[in-house]
């Protein structure tokens, strides 16, 4: 796996393309991690969807050398809270990857 395509893009050209593929829930995995995460913080799949698809990117995106992914932090107020959710994009595969979500600190 590789990231060599997303890691040309901007912190903006990459929200932009999350947003995008977020539309349609059909680009979107959901590991088994963070769907445990989610049913420990009580955020539902609809929240995870609203903070992909109107979320924005306020740190640059890291590299997970193990992975082969480049990890992108999408943060937007769902339901009066901060949620932030991290997506691993990879050239071989079209998906957004849902590695986590948390409530993000004020």
């Amino acid at each position: 796996m590789g990231y060599e395509s997303f890691s040309r893009l901007s912190t903006a050209q990459l929200a932009k393309h999350i947003r995008g593929l977020a539309r349609d829930t059909a680009n979107v995995v959901f590991t088994l991690h963070v769907k445990q995460r989610m049913l420990e913080r009580e955020v539902t799949n609809t929240e995870v969807l609203q903070c992909l698809r109107g979320g924005t990117m306020r740190r640059a995106p890291e590299t997970n050398e193990r992975m082969g992914a480049l990890e992108c932090r999408m943060e937007r107020q769902v339901l009066q809270r901060e949620l932030a959710c991290i997506v691993a994009l990879c050239d071989e595969d079209p998906s957004l990857i849902i590695v986590t979500v948390f409530e993000r600190s004020r």
